[in-house]
């Protein structure tokens, strides 16, 4: 069952890939992240939907068949009950709707424990009754761990392949829910979540080496990584700035109908930064002298000049900025070219 709760994240991380407020319910709160935190995840779904991208998106067809019930029946999979799974079968039988019951996940871990992960899931009011069928089901097994109690449920026959833990759900219905393959992680993420453990929010921000995690105002995809970057290798100097990365930090959002995403690394070489900046800076601007007058090529040219590389001190920094109707009408021009490619293509063979 934990296997199945997983791959809801993964249908997550995988809508925002493809698809802003300020301040939502959805926010990264450093004080539900524990102190000893390498790197975070967070997602705030209320602020991908509430996005002036992705109305305009909807607006102009780009989600193609993946309008509000058609996305949810294709990632519950089967529309016919007897064909679906117990997890997707519950969620059918709840109308689970993912861009209107479910809020936000943040991810987060320790890099020299990958097992570590967890993920914690803010849901709507339906999540109670869903998590109720659930427990409900002939699988399922309540375990107690150092006082407190969770939940698994057999797989594969009696294996248990991961724990869930819940907190009460709040006078609106609402729930948070917390996903890990091992106890004692999800143990320590439970004791903060209760406020009864250390966790970001009383960790000093500067200078400690440790996780920022302060999204930009209208965040809506934030992802950060304090320590070296696993499995990179310096084979050219922009590998060697990743290899030599103490931390890395990517901001994805919108903030007064302008799309922005920023990456930023922090490194302790300061030169190779300004040479990686120099030459990713002339790559950018060849691109843009290279164009020519194909729209494909005049809608790159348009993208890469709101690219901007700088370095400051040993920072390397990435910027894009963009206006988000700009963005949607580029990606509906080049649907429609694509299109009609495909048609005129059709009719010559008939």
């Amino acid at each position: 069952m934990t296997q199945q709760i997983r791959r809801t994240a993964s249908f997550v991380l995988a809508f925002c890939a493809a698809g802003s407020l300020a301040a939502q319910a959805g926010e990264l709160r450093r004080d539900r992240i524990p102190a000893a935190t390498d790197w975070v995840l967070h997602v705030d779904m209320e602020a991908v939907v509430g996005s002036g991208l992705y109305r305009q998106a909807e607006v102009v067809g780009l989600l193609s068949g993946r309008y509000k019930s058609d996305y949810r029946d294709d990632f519950l999979s089967e529309l016919d009950l007897e064909g679906a799974d117990e997890f997707e079968r519950v969620l059918l039988l709840h109308d689970f709707d993912p861009f209107e019951d479910f809020k936000s996940l943040t991810l987060f871990g320790e890099l020299a424990a990958p097992n570590s992960a967890v993920v914690v899931f803010d849901f709507g009011p339906k999540a109670a009754e869903i998590l109720a069928d659930l427990r409900a089901q002939p699988e399922h097994l309540s375990v107690e761990h150092d006082g407190l109690k969770f939940d698994a449920w057999l797989e594969d026959g009696n294996e248990v392949n991961g724990y869930l833990f819940a907190l009460p759900a709040d006078e609106d219905g609402a729930m948070t829910i917390a996903v890990c393959e091992e106890r004692d992680p999800l143990l320590d993420a439970a004791r903060v979540l209760m406020g009864e453990s250390a966790s970001l929010a009383g960790v000093a921000q500067a200078g400690d080496g440790g996780l920022l995690a302060q999204p930009a105002a209208g965040s809506f995809v934030y992802v950060e990584v304090a320590g070296s970057i696993p499995g990179v290798e310096e084979s050219d100097p922009a590998s060697r700035i990743f290899s030599s990365a103490r931390a890395l930090r990517f901001d994805v959002g919108e903030q007064e109908g302008q799309f922005l995403a920023q990456l930023t690394l922090e490194t302790d070489r300061p030169d190779e930064a300004r040479r990686v900046a120099q030459v990713v800076q002339g790559v950018v601007a060849l691109a843009a002298l290279a164009a020519s007058d194909s729209p494909e090529s005049q809608a790159f040219a348009e993208i890469a000049d709101g690219v901007n590389v700088t370095a400051r001190d040993a920072e390397l920094i990435a910027d894009f900025e963009m206006s988000s109707s700009r963005m949607v009408q580029l990606a509906a021009e080049h649907r429609d070219r694509r299109r009609a490619e495909r048609e005129a293509r059709a009719n010559r063979t008939r």
